[in-house]
C-alpha cells in the first residue's frame, strides 16, 4: 500500500486524527502527510476546525475526482455562515461596531514599493524562519544584512518582520507612473532578546496577525466587511480556540488555499518551498 492509503485507512479507523499523530503512527515526516493530504486525498478527507481528519462517507479511495472541491468549498461556506450567525446576534452587532472602528484605525497597514531606484525596503528569503525554525537565513546575503542592520540602529524608527503570502497591488500615479505596491498578508514580527545586540532576531509569536490591508486588496471590502472576512478566516482556520490548540503554520498555509480557492492565486502555496515566480521586483 501507498502512503495515501495507509493515511485514508488510519482516518477511518480513527477519525480525528491530526497530521502530526498520523505522522507518528505511520513512522513518517508530517510534511509527507499534509503532501498526501492536500494532494492524493484532497476531496477525500474532510478536516475540521482543530486539524483533525474523517473520511468523506461514501468514499473509497483517492481514484475518484469528483469531490475534489468539497474541502474547500464546504470549509469557507461553513465559515462564512459562522461568521453570518454570529453577526445576527445582539453581540455580535455590537461587535461589529466596535470592530469598524478599528478597521478605521488601521487603514494604512503594512505595505512598499515592489521596485526602487533606491535600495529596497525588503529582501526575499529562500525559506521562512518560522517554519523553518532557521533564523540564519537573515544573515545570509548582503541585502538581509542590510536591513537587519538598519532597524536593529538605536536612530533608526524602523522595524523588521517578516511578512508571507504577498498581495501585489497596482498603482497609478497623477503623473502616468504606474507600479505595485508589496502587501504581505501576514506578518510575523521580529524581535531582539534581552541583554542581546541588535541584530540577534528571534521571531515574537509562533502564529501571525494579519495585515489588514492585504485582506481589504483582496476583497475588495472594507469597513466592517473585511472584519467580517476576518473572523471568518480565524474560525476556518482554526485560530479561535486556546493558543495551545493552534496549528503549526506551514499547515495553516496549506488551509488558507483551500478555504479560499476563489481568490486571485499565482502560486500554489508550498509552506517549503522557495518561491518559483521570480524576483518580485519584476512583477509586471
Amino acid at each position: 500500500m501507498g502512503l495515501a492509503e495507509d493515511v485514508l485507512a488510519l482516518i477511518r479507523a480513527e477519525p480525528g486524527l491530526k497530521a502530526r499523530d498520523i505522522g507518528r503512527r505511520l513512522g513518517v515526516d508530517r510534511r509527507d502527510v499534509n503532501a498526501v493530504l492536500y494532494g492524493q486525498l484532497k476531496g477525500h478527507i474532510r478536516q475540521d476546525e482543530s486539524y483533525g481528519g474523517s473520511s468523506l462517507s461514501g468514499e473509497t479511495g483517492p481514484s475518484s475526482s469528483e469531490k475534489t472541491k468539497t474541502t474547500s468549498e464546504g470549509g469557507s461556506a461553513d465559515a462564512a455562515s459562522g461568521s453570518r450567525r454570529i453577526a445576527e446576534t445582539v453581540v455580535g452587532r455590537l461587535c461589529r461596531y466596535y470592530l469598524e472602528c478599528i478597521s478605521l484605525d488601521d487603514q494604512f497597514g503594512v505595505g512598499f514599493f515592489a521596485s526602487s531606484k533606491f535600495d529596497l525596503d525588503y529582501v526575499e528569503l529562500v525559506h521562512h524562519p518560522a517554519i523553518s525554525g532557521d533564523l540564519e537565513v537573515l544573515s545570509d546575503t548582503e541585502e538581509a544584512r542590510r536591513l537587519v542592520g538598519t532597524a536593529a540602529s538605536p536612530r533608526s524608527a524602523k522595524s523588521v518582520f517578516l511578512g508571507h503570502v504577498i498581495v501585489a497591488k497596482k498603482i497609478r500615479s497623477n503623473r502616468g507612473w504606474e507600479g505595485f505596491i508589496l502587501q504581505p498578508l501576514l506578518i510575523h514580527t521580529l524581535s531582539t532578546p534581552a541583554g542581546e545586540s541588535g541584530s540577534n532576531l528571534q521571531v515574537d509569536d509562533e502564529l501571525p496577525v494579519w495585515n489588514l490591508e492585504a485582506l481589504r486588496t483582496i476583497t475588495g471590502q472594507s469597513g466592517a466587511a473585511v472584519m467580517d472576512e476576518l473572523a471568518a478566516l480565524q474560525q476556518a482556520l482554526g485560530l479561535t480556540g486556546e493558543a495551545a490548540e493552534y496549528p503549526p503554520y506551514d499547515e495553516l498555509l496549506l488551509r488558507l488555499r483551500e478555504v479560499r480557492p476563489d481568490w486571485p492565486w499565482v502560486e500554489v502555496l508550498e509552506p517549503h518551498e522557495p518561491c518559483r515566480s521570480g524576483p518580485l521586483a519584476k512583477i509586471s
